[in-house]
């Protein structure tokens, strides 16, 4: 957004998010079922449609405290795309029109094994240094490691490009993140969008858990805890996770307001109406 339109964009945004919206009552409650069979189902929902590519899915579907809900498409989060099928790629290409593959990997797990070529698509390497918190006598990383990684200045950094990115692109095309395992570094980055874009917070940790239905041997240390305790860490340094990012990250208020607008559905009619208002005053390229 060009500086000059940004309060003009925010008053607009002001007036629509107290618009009512329509809620997906469709999506489960977490009183509606067990915590184990709730959180299939929701596997089952988010996963995506790819076969070989590992520990994929999307944030989309999900509502927010307000009654949004995130857009279906935009925000997927998997493995490293080596495990990717040559059919994978062209799903993610053709129906999931991929626009920004962001690799959380460091220099050395790149050169191991390498990105696969994708044509079109923007290639965002941005590495998260989470391997020096590793425990290699326990063979894990601590019960904190989200804190460590918030506290480490070059992480903060890239996190603040990455959200960045992935302000800038609009909602335009969908946004792939991934990491080895698409775990620690990748659930980290879907903690703070989900926070960011307003969802509760058991449903981040339910999502936050569904590795462990699709990938149930490689997520028997995943902790429920950590999210609560990553969001807890934030609010106590900042007073909320908006601040956190806004403080930490370089992010502005007007980023993550533009972040919940491209990336959160709308009643149809007020979404067009704002990005048409918006174009019209240059706020928005």
């Amino acid at each position: 957004m060009k500086r000059k339109h940004r309060g003009l964009a925010l008053l607009l945004i002001g007036i629509l998010m107290l618009s009512p919206i329509s809620a997906d009552s469709s999506f489960p409650t977490q009183a509606a079922k067990k915590v184990t069979s709730a959180r299939a189902e929701m596997a089952k929902r988010q996963k995506l449609s790819t076969k070989k590519l590992v520990n994929a899915r999307e944030l989309g579907g999900l509502t927010t405290t307000d009654g949004w809900t995130v857009r279906r498409g935009l925000l997927l989060r998997t493995a490293k795309l080596s495990t990717a099928s040559k059919k994978d790629l062209k799903i993610l290409k053709t129906e999931y029109q991929l626009g920004l593959d962001i690799d959380l990997r460091l220099p050395d797990e790149v050169a191991d094994d390498p990105e696969p070529n994708l044509d079109g698509v923007t290639y965002l390497h941005a590495p998260i240094n989470i391997r020096q918190f590793y425990d290699y006598d326990t063979k894990t990383f601590p019960k904190d490691v989200n804190i460590l990684v918030l506290k480490d200045d070059e992480s903060l950094k890239q996190l603040g490009i990455i959200l960045k990115a992935i302000v800038d692109n609009q909602g335009s095309r969908a946004v792939l993140w991934h990491c080895k395992y698409g775990k620690d570094r990748t659930g980290l980055l879907a903690i703070l969008l989900l926070a960011l874009l307003g969802v509760d917070r058991q449903t981040i940790t339910d999502e936050y858990m569904l590795t462990k239905e699709l990938v149930p041997k490689g997520a028997n240390k995943l902790d429920p805890d950590r999210i609560a305790n990553t969001l807890d860490y934030m609010e106590d340094e900042c007073g909320s996770v908006e601040a956190f990012v806004c403080e930490r990250m370089g992010l502005t208020e007007e980023d993550i307001l533009a972040l919940r607008l491209f990336y959160c559905e709308w009643e149809p009619h007020l979404y067009d109406v704002f990005l048409s208002l918006c174009r019209r005053v240059g706020a928005l390229r």
